[in-house]
């Protein structure tokens, strides 16, 4: 559900609309409740900034999602491309 709520933030929605969508799903007050032992280490920051400071919260997924997107209209430059693949894949090594 933490997950949800950071993809709703990054296609656009506000904290309003936010909230809203998660109490249709019953999700908001099961992401206030829990504790951060219930969630993967990687989302604890993101579950303490959702409880305690969701201006905090929505600002790190906003720049997240502009980080990704940002990320994509890179990878259609060519020289981009061939620089991630060739460190990704190797490709100075021919067998």
């Amino acid at each position: 559900m933490l997950l949800y709520a950071k993809t709703y933030i990054q296609v656009g929605h506000n904290q309003e609309e936010l909230i809203k969508e998660l109490k249709s799903r019953n999700g908001f007050d099961m992401l206030m409740s829990i504790n951060d032992q219930q969630v993967l280490p990687y989302l604890k920051k993101d579950l303490y900034l959702f409880q305690n400071d969701m201006k905090a919260f929505i600002a790190k997924a906003r720049k997240e999602g502009n980080i990704i997107k940002i990320g994509r209209v890179l990878l259609h430059i060519p020289l981009v491309r061939y620089l991630k693949d060739k460190k990704q894949y190797n490709l100075n090594q021919i067998y």
